[in-house]
Formats: structure tokens, sequence, C-alpha cells
């Protein structure tokens, strides 16, 4: 939870909102040993920090400052918007957008909606919701269909 006081905004462990918020994630082998990299790390520079500067709340962080407070949520926004940038991605607006795109793709590429809203989240029936609406291309491909139907003798 974010909390703002005497003009910094600080990170604290708080309860969920909704039951529906808690998620658990399967991350690939390769993410796991970054994460792992990254408490290492964490583990090494809290050695060299003077007492009171990491993570001066306790909370345990996986990413922290040089400082070792929490990381701001819109330097990750900007981190993914660089490495779209780099690819030539067309622009997303929100971080979450990528979101819907992944669990889109997933659908597209015959990965089962069930699966796919477990990996985000989701009962079945709000992935297939957010997940399966069709964009220009399927509406195409639907008219297109219809067209040749009409065009065969």
């Amino acid at each position: 939870m974010r909390v703002a006081r005497d003009g910094r905004v600080y990170y604290k462990i708080a309860p969920v909102k909704a039951q529906a918020s808690l998620r658990t994630l399967s991350l690939a082998p390769e993410a796991l040993e970054v994460l792992a990299e990254q408490i290492k790390l964490n583990r090494e520079n809290r050695l060299r920090a003077e007492p009171g500067t990491w993570d001066p709340e306790g909370l345990g962080l996986v990413f922290v400052d040089e400082k070792g407070n929490a990381v701001r949520t819109d330097t990750y926004t900007q981190a993914l918007a660089d490495i779209r940038r780099g690819l030539e991605l067309p622009a997303f607006q929100p971080t979450h957008v990528w979101r819907k795109v992944m669990g889109t793709e997933m659908v597209r590429a015959g990965v089962p909606i069930n699966v796919v809203a477990e990996q985000l989240g989701h009962t079945p029936l709000t992935a297939q919701q957010h997940y399966i609406r069709p964009d220009s291309d399927d509406q195409r491909k639907a008219v297109s269909h219809v067209a040749a139907l009409f065009s065969k003798k």
C-alpha cells in the first residue's frame, strides 16, 4: 500500500482490499533465478549500508533503491516503456494494458482460457470477458469469412 507522509511516498504491508487481489503466479525458472540474484544483491548491500538506511521499515522488499527504500511503481512503468521503444512495439497506455495484451496473445496461441485465467489471477469467466474480445483483425477475418461464404457457387 502506498502511503504519503511528510511529502514522501512510503510503502507498507497492509491487508488486501478484496480477496480476489490475492494471487499466486507461476514464474519461469529464469525469472526465479533473477529474483534470487536480486535478493542476494540486497543482502550484500544491507551489509555495506549504515544502520537504518536499508529497508528502513523492515519490509524485506525485493526491489529497493540505493538507500533501501521501496522503488516507485512508475520506475517500472518507465522501464517497460523503454523496453517497448527499444523493441519498436506500439505505445500502450498504462502498464496494466501489457497484462491484457499478454492474456489475449496466450488465448490466440491456443492456451486454454482456464490456464490464462489462473496465470493472470482471474476466474475463467472474467478472463473470457477480458481476453477474447475481438479486435480489428478478428473483425476483418469474420467479414472475409462471411464474404467468402456468399461468393461460393
